[in-house]
């Protein structure tokens, strides 16, 4: 191997390296921002981050992902009170959502049961996989 080859191995490496470690950083960030933003703010069970800044794989196109699931005692009786929590978290995360977008799906504990043991795959890939906030 030439020396040329060999340097551009260890620069592209280094590069590679630092970019996870970045990425890393940012993960635990929003995390933290977004843990104290909802629970200051909702009656929130979890919250599960998932998609690409979940599985370490965010690009610049990449939204933020999050599964809101709020306590059963938070009434949602139809699709305009989901809608309104939804606008409500929203509004709380502003400031992260200036810098990236971020796609909510919001949940009561007693919906997120049943949507698991209905088989949905989703919803299971997002139990299995997902990073849980709070």
């Amino acid at each position: 191997m030439n020396f040329f080859k060999s340097l551009f191995i260890i620069i592209a490496t280094s590069i590679k390296i630092f970019c996870n470690f970045g990425s890393m950083n940012l993960k635990a960030e929003i995390k933290t921002e977004i843990a104290e933003k909802l629970t200051n703010n909702f009656n929130i069970c979890n919250v599960i981050l998932f998609g690409s800044y979940a599985y370490g794989k965010p690009n610049t196109d990449s939204d933020i992902d999050l599964l809101v699931i709020l306590n059963d005692n938070e009434a949602i009786n139809n699709y305009s009170d989901r809608i309104k929590k939804r606008v409500m978290i929203s509004k709380s995360l502003i400031n992260i959502i200036k810098k990236t977008p971020v796609d909510i799906l919001v949940h009561t504990s007693k919906e997120w049961k049943k949507l698991l043991d209905s088989g949905s795959f989703f919803y299971q890939d997002i139990r299995d996989k997902g990073v849980s906030i709070i």
